[in-house]
């Protein structure tokens, strides 16, 4: 082969910097020193065996040069030159290089110093950009960027065990129960719906009217149409919380298996599961309730929602932190929206806990609340259980061996019929009581509430006008007033994303002493009489039976009827008139006019006295 076609290394050749470089590549490859290739040999291959002439000259395959390659004496790219030249020329470039440098270190660090690793990379990946926060976001609960419908703080919850109504359901006149999924009837009160007079753990069900007749005035006439609603919700049927004294029974049995005895009307003790009831948690006749709730409001105001739809392309809803609230917003959300709500809404979990703000919680933002000196319903509670209970005891403590009966083991059972049926589909607990004790028992859960959350407790109406400033500045579609704050969120509500004031269609998702605390502060005469704690009176309207049952809501309609503009005020779909507040002309229908009702809450803040909740 000739020169021309292939370059030879020998001893002989000049040391040109071409070879050297070539050189000092090659050695950088491992390949033999003793190499060179010819750019006009390229493209041939000659193996190393096929030729060796006699003066030791080895023909190898070429090789392009160095400048073909882009090589400099280093043995750097072009493009790699070309890279950092880039970057030593700009600054911005530089400037994000540290930055990423630096973002890696922070992630790093919080990955490791936190209480688990898992721990700090879930904060990290939230604080990058999946919940935003500002202001006071820490002590107030933070302002939601995408709505997360997990943000902690559900509560302490256990699940019980799960129901079996078809081995443990009794004869009844008629076995079928229609849509409800319990067993209300008890043979011992044929003539007596025990289950409409449970306080607030009465099954959702329908108010009588309040005044005018829902029948003949619910339906609005020609000329007028709902404009905008507003809904307070509450939580469907749940196990008892955690402090209840329901499992006061329960825990005895527990405690002391094989010690106590039962006989007689109490037998079934003997045999009674003292840990199936769960803790706090939504029990599914809650779901249907919400579900249910959820069709009904779709029917009554889907107009409203779709046009929140087509404006703002999502419904926007409240609800608190704790896991049977948050449940109970999505069921209601699947039987309005259907499965796939969850593309439809934007669901506001608001925290509930101990140094964080939330109307829909209101107690946690009210250090006074539930003490004695406070909130003395529960002391009449107490007081009253033990007058009513008394002859019960007669009645019943002959059948118990081991344990001295008292009212408040017989308080603990008549709760045990509620949660037991509404859990598991009936329960022998029910029988055990008569009519009138039955009465009476909803007369205690109507002196705890009056006087615990209503207007009997000096920090009732406090822990409710939160909700309603909220709901005023909706109504009005004016920004929240910071000055008159309670137990608003101030994160969220100064937030037009968290706190919108121009959407047709609201619900918040809440509990039963915050409706009676909403109540409250809107100074109802009906519901302000005093409640003696050993005289009820039979014809009162505060019975929590029909004011606060589970799947209670509470709705203000906005109504225009031509030019005038109105608010109807219903109450578990019965009209509440507002010819009670002090601007509102006597109507036969129960509204209100718009500026009239405004014009009647403005004082619900001086009215309200907030300073009860902080004073020592």
């Amino acid at each position: 082969m000739s020169t021309a076609a292939t370059r030879r290394y020998s001893a002989s050749s000049d040391g040109s910097d071409a070879v050297e470089r070539e050189a000092l590549i090659l050695h950088r490859l491992d390949t033999e020193p003793k190499t060179a290739s010819s750019a006009a040999a390229r493209g041939s291959y000659r193996d190393a065996d096929a030729s060796a002439d006699d003066d030791d000259e080895i023909a190898l395959p070429s090789r392009p040069g160095d400048e073909e390659q882009g090589l400099d004496k280093t043995g750097r790219p072009e493009w790699l030159k070309d890279g950092l030249a880039a970057g030593k020329r700009s600054l911005r470039l530089r400037i994000f290089f540290f930055l990423g440098i630096g973002l890696l270190l922070l992630l790093l660090f919080l990955f490791v110093f936190s209480s688990s690793g898992g721990g700090g990379l879930k904060k990290a990946y939230k604080w990058a950009g999946d919940v935003w926060r500002d202001g006071d976001a820490e002590a107030e609960g933070g302002s939601p960027w995408e709505f997360p419908i997990d943000v902690g703080y559900p509560g302490p919850t256990a699940t019980g065990k799960a129901p079996k109504l078809a081995d443990e359901d009794i004869p009844t006149p008629s076995p079928s129960r229609g849509s409800s999924p319990i067993q209300t009837y008890t043979p011992e009160l044929p003539n007596f719906d025990l289950f409409k007079h449970m306080g607030p753990l009465t099954p959702y069900t329908s108010a009588p009217d309040f005044g005018p007749s829902s029948a003949r005035y619910r339906a609005l006439t020609g000329s007028c149409h709902v404009d905008r609603v507003h809904i307070l919700h509450r939580h469907g049927s749940r196990y008892p919380t955690s402090d209840s004294s329901a499992y006061l029974v329960p825990n005895l049995i527990a405690k002391n298996a094989g010690k106590l005895k039962f006989s007689g009307p109490l037998d079934f003790l003997n045999s009674y599961d003292p840990h199936r009831l769960g803790k706090e948690l939504l029990v599914p006749l809650g779901r249907q309730q919400l579900y249910d709730s959820g069709v009904l409001h779709a029917v009554e105001y889907g107009k409203l929602a779709e046009q929140d739809m087509q404006k703002h392309k999502r419904l926007f809803v409240r609800t608190g932190s704790q896991q049977r609230i948050v449940d109970s917003t999505i069921a209601f959300l699947q039987g309005m929206c259907g499965a796939k709500w969850h593309s439809m809404t934007d669901v506001e979990v608001q925290i509930e806990a101990p140094g964080f703000n939330t109307t829909l919680a209101p107690n946690f933002a009210c250090p006074a609340s539930a003490r004695p000196d406070t909130a003395p319903g529960f002391r009449w509670n107490k007081d009253w259980t033990q007058d009513y209970l008394r002859s019960a005891v007669d009645r019943l403590k002959g059948h118990v061996q081991g344990l001295e009966l008292n009212q408040d083991h017989l308080y603990s059972m008549q709760q045990l019929c509620s949660y037991d049926t509404v859990a598991f589909g009936r329960s022998d607990f029910c029988g055990l009581f008569t009519q009138q004790e039955w009465l009476d028992y909803e007369y205690a859960w109507d002196l705890a509430f009056y006087g615990g959350y209503g207007p009997g407790a000096t920090v009732g109406k406090a822990q409710g006008v939160g909700w309603l400033n909220e709901f005023m500045s909706r109504l009005t579609k004016t920004k929240w007033d910071e000055s008159t704050q309670t137990t608003e969120n101030r994160t969220l509500n100064t937030n037009e994303r968290a706190f919108p004031v121009d959407r047709n269609f609201y619900a918040d998702f809440t509990h039963d002493s915050t409706i009676a605390g909403v109540l409250a502060a809107m100074s109802l005469p009906d519901f302000e009489h005093p409640m003696p704690v050993h005289q009820p009176d039979r014809q009162r309207k505060y019975r929590t039976s029909t004011l606060v049952p589970f799947g209670a809501r509470l709705v203000f309609e906005e109504i225009s009827c031509a030019a005038e503009g109105y608010v109807r005020m219903l109450l578990n779909e019965a009209i509440v008139p507002l010819d009670q507040l002090p601007h509102c002309q006597s109507r036969v229908d129960g509204l209100c006019a718009r500026e009239d009702f405004i014009k009647s809450l403005e004082s619900r803040n001086v009215n309200a006295q907030w300073a009860n909740c902080t004073a020592d």
